[in-house]
């Protein structure tokens, strides 16, 4: 799926999601969460590794939607 972020654009799935987070640690959630290889992580989190883009750039209004399309369930904390 393409999508594009101050207009930087990427191309993601869900399984590359997932290899890119294989051995990331979770940060601490706050309010939200998205399950990838069995942790729970930060929205924001996995939006800053799979594009690499600072995290005041990965905010919420842009990875819920992102992570959603992606295939990925998003849970209130």
């Amino acid at each position: 799926m393409k999508y594009t972020i101050n207009s930087a654009t990427f191309d993601d799935d869900k399984q590359s999601v997932e290899t890119e987070m294989e051995f990331i640690r979770p940060d601490p959630i706050r309010k939200y969460y998205v399950i990838v290889n069995h942790r729970r992580y930060s929205p924001n989190q996995v939006l800053e590794v799979i594009t690499g883009l600072p995290r005041v750039q990965c905010k919420t209004l842009y990875s819920v939607p992102i992570l959603h399309r992606l295939g990925f369930k998003i849970h209130k904390y």
